[in-house]
């Protein structure tokens, strides 16, 4: 089963494991997968009949060949990751958008609650966001701030960060002010422990910085690496 790309030529073909064409892919560009769906960004081309009107991203299911669905194609598009992909729009400084699209093509999330200013990918049914709207979303000083939605687009919680890491192994580390802490999936601090710096967590460690030194904790935030060292990865 399942499908794969062909070439002939200066063409391209998406074909079944039997050798069948189920779509001919004129200038197309694979740019992610994800639950059996692949996207792939589509340029416009006006002497090309097959081609669209306008540049746009196409899903497509990865098994039967068939579209699923289809969106504009904005300044930048990201995904997907876990089902969701993130187009970026455009503007000046202040009007910049981001929101998540499903495996269709359609907003993940309805408003007021679907748009933000900035928008990183999921993970663990976890993303890293801004508010909608500059003046929302930076300081005065010019930072911006950052909290986490989960899987329906909900707010985890009642702070935002001016740093936020993706979350893995079921903990994130987060800035709020100088300082770095972990928080578990529920938006609540993790253990007690404030870092100069931190790092996501990896074969059950993570590693963080007191002082000048890196050491590594575990994920009760008990330290099982001494503070010796100039660089995590020494």
């Amino acid at each position: 089963g399942g499908t794969f790309v062909a070439r002939k030529g200066s063409h391209q073909f998406l074909v079944d494991s039997e050798g069948k064409v189920l779509q001919e892919l004129y200038e197309w560009k694979q740019t992610g997968s994800s639950g059996g769906v692949s996207t792939w960004e589509r340029k416009r081309d006006r002497k090309f009949p097959g081609a669209p009107k306008k540049d746009v991203i196409t899903f497509i299911d990865e098994k039967t060949g068939e579209f699923v669905g289809e969106c504009n194609q904005a300044w930048h598009w990201e995904g997907p990751q876990e089902g969701k992909g993130i187009i970026t729009e455009q503007g000046d400084r202040q009007s910049t958008t981001s929101h998540y699209v499903n495996t269709k093509g359609k907003k993940a999330f309805r408003q007021p609650m679907g748009n933000f200013y900035s928008a990183e990918a999921f993970s663990e049914d976890r993303a890293v966001v801004s508010s909608s709207g500059f003046v929302n979303a930076v300081t005065s000083s010019g930072q911006l701030r950052k909290y986490f939605i989960d899987e329906k687009g909900k707010k985890l919680g009642d702070k935002k960060y001016r740093e936020a890491k993706s979350f893995s192994e079921g903990f994130a580390a987060v800035q709020e002010e100088a300082d770095w802490y972990f928080i578990d999936k529920n938006g609540q601090i993790a253990f007690e422990g404030l870092f100069y710096e931190a790092h996501s967590f990896k074969n059950g460690m993570a590693a963080v910085q007191r002082g000048d030194n890196w050491g590594f904790i575990n994920i009760h935030g008990q330290q099982v690496v001494d503070f010796k060292y100039k660089h995590p990865s020494d």
